[in-house]
């Protein structure tokens, strides 16, 4: 689990959290729906689909905030699912919240675009120290990232009773051993 961030005064931003989520919902963000151009869906904490007015009345709130932060969380398994990955970013996030007793609003688009799934956090509040993340805050967050996808990834091995991690990769390629088989029946024809 990888996460990035940065945080600005809302006040010295220009908006910047609103750009911010305008990326973040933008077209062609999430592909593995087989829908061309899909748009990011932006989840308000982590939870509720929200609507295009929904989304309108959220830029507003981010505005008027005092501190806005962008997170992104990037897990070590690519092939996470939408839903999964909506899950990793919830428990990631409220986890921080819970340990904390830090306060803020946040939404979660899941993007795929860049061919591994990975999360867009946006979040606001007006008390300034609440979104205040220390490197130590940030490697902690890593931490129980990472052990969560663990624990999600070990639920979808017992739901489907099949590893989906990804197979190691092949020495050779299929072309390679259809050329090797013709040549052993080659030899055994002869």
């Amino acid at each position: 689990m990888v996460i990035k961030s940065g945080a600005k005064n809302t006040s010295c931003s220009g908006g910047r959290g609103v750009a911010r989520t305008d990326y973040i919902s933008r077209e062609g963000a999430y592909s593995k729906s087989g829908l061309e151009n899909e748009r990011g869906e932006l989840y308000l904490n982590g939870e509720d689909r929200l609507n295009y007015d929904e989304i309108k009345a959220v830029k507003a709130e981010i505005r008027q905030s005092d501190r806005e932060r962008g997170i992104i969380l990037s897990p070590e398994n690519k092939d996470l699912t939408k839903e999964e990955m909506l899950t990793l970013s919830k428990d990631i996030i409220d986890h921080k919240k819970l340990e904390s007793g830090k306060e803020f609003s946040y939404v979660v688009s899941i993007h795929d675009h860049n061919g591994r799934t990975h999360a867009h956090v946006e979040a606001w509040t007006d008390k300034r120290q609440d979104l205040f993340l220390s490197p130590k805050e940030m490697q902690k967050m890593e931490e129980f990232g990472k052990e969560r996808e663990k624990d999600l990834t070990e639920e979808r091995i017992i739901d489907t009773g099949k590893n989906l991690e990804k197979e190691p990769e092949r020495e050779r390629s299929i072309e390679q051993d259809r050329v090797a088989i013709r040549e052993r029946e080659d030899e055994r024809e002869r």
